[in-house]
């Protein structure tokens, strides 16, 4: 063989493996790339904004029947440790008041420990929820349609707003069922519960 054909030869193999080798880059490049858009696909509630949601019940005042027991919904970045929060954490209680057909929702921001109240009987878990943004729990609950419509609802109050914004979060895919039922069946066990405490002549209290 000619020592031109020996140098072309070589030229070739080369080449060839020039190309085997930028081909095996680009594939294994492309699987990175495939990877990446795949982590990108997370679940809409799958992010750093960790919060714990609890329903609150508060003996009735003035009579602590079960009917008039209080009830609230609260939203908070720790689990509900009752010695961390009585240093305050990032946490909103949300909540119906009023009467009758004039009702409004209150949210309170940053209040004291849940159990500091005197009137506090038990936090019920509902669940741990990760939203894409700091207030995105409570801006879902804040949605629930207060009804004071009398003849339509008659019997519509705080404790039926905790259902409703409960039942909203179900609707929307940000509750599981099972979480529902227990969170539900747990408030309403909660508010027949018979502590024995003696009325408390105070005015409820919510916040420092």
């Amino acid at each position: 063989m000619s020592w031109s054909g020996r140098t072309n030869n070589r030229v070739f193999i080369v080449i060839f493996f020039i190309t085997m080798l930028v081909s095996g880059k680009s594939k294994r490049s492309g699987r990175r790339c495939s990877k990446k858009k795949l982590d990108k696909q997370k679940p809409i509630n799958d992010s750093t904004h960790e919060r714990h949601l609890f329903i609150l019940v508060y003996r009735g005042d003035p009579t602590d029947d079960p009917e008039d027991r209080h009830t609230a919904l609260f939203v908070t970045d720790q689990d509900i440790n009752y010695d961390n929060l009585n240093q305050r954490s990032r946490n909103s209680m949300i909540h119906a008041i009023g009467e009758p057909g004039y009702f409004q929702v209150e949210e309170r921001q940053n209040i004291r420990n849940p159990a500091a109240s005197r009137s506090f009987l038990q936090a019920v878990f509902v669940e741990t929820f990760y939203m894409s943004s700091d207030r995105g729990l409570q801006e879902w609950i804040l949605q629930t349609r207060v009804q004071n419509d009398i003849d339509a609802y008659p019997e519509w109050n705080c404790q039926t707003f905790v259902t409703d914004a409960l039942t909203h979060l179900l609707n929307n895919q940000l509750l599981n069922g099972d979480s529902y039922t227990n969170a539900t069946s747990g408030m309403f066990t909660a508010l027949d519960f018979d502590n024995n405490i003696e009325d408390d002549p105070e005015e409820l209290v919510y916040n420092d």
